[in-house]
């Protein structure tokens, strides 16, 4: 993942007022600031942004060859889909694929369906991260977060009740222009699923692949 071209995400100007999030405090709420903030938390405490940080600990130990931090770059290396959004008084849909990601903090990553398999089954079935840490992230509170009502969110996974009676942990990330994707995984990582699909409109079909 180089990490030449790439910069670090745009940092905060002032915090937040108390009163504009006191309702916070009483329960779940998400915010992508947190993600930029963990993001300079990283660079102060190590000395390398996240990207480097990612190569390091991920990328290269779970050999993800097909996944790396775009920077300001706005091209995608490889075959790839494609990215399209409609705006009001638009006749077609617009293609936003040549698009930089080196404005989202925790977004400026790109992918394939065989990587994220392999990242979530090392992550859930305990190869990635020792078990005191992946129990940190897997501590939950409600999060009633629809379209999967009854879940419960961690620190950056959530949890959700299957309509067979299990649960999965999943990650709906990947919504970026019109790209989402989301992720999931059984408990010991052995069964995962990837939904990848571009909103252009309520009729548009969606690509799965499970595992």
């Amino acid at each position: 993942m180089p990490s030449s071209g790439s910069r670090a995400p745009p940092r905060p100007s002032s915090p937040q007022s108390p009163s504009s999030s006191s309702e916070s405090k009483t329960g779940w709420h998400y915010s992508n600031t947190n993600y930029v903030l963990a993001a300079l938390i990283i660079e102060r405490a190590t000395g390398l942004d996240w990207q480097e940080q990612v190569e390091h600990r991920i990328v290269r130990p779970l050999e993800l060859r097909h996944t790396y931090a775009t920077g300001t770059n706005p091209f995608i290396v490889g075959p790839h889909a494609h990215s399209y959004v409609t705006q009001p008084g638009t006749a077609a849909p617009i293609d936003l694929t040549d698009s930089s990601l080196g404005h989202a903090g925790d977004a400026g990553l790109v992918s394939t369906t065989a990587d994220l398999t392999t990242f979530f089954r090392s992550l859930a079935g305990g190869k990635l991260l020792p078990p005191a840490l992946l129990a940190q992230m897997q501590a939950t509170v409600p999060a009633d977060n629809p379209p999967l009502p009854g879940g419960r969110y961690g620190l950056g996974l959530q949890w959700a009740p299957l309509s067979c009676g299990g649960r999965c942990w999943y990650h709906p990330g990947g919504g970026t222009g019109g790209f989402n994707t989301w992720n999931g995984v059984t408990d010991d990582g052995t069964r995962t699923v990837r939904q990848h699909w571009c909103p252009v409109d309520h009729d548009e079909g969606h690509v799965m692949s499970p595992d």
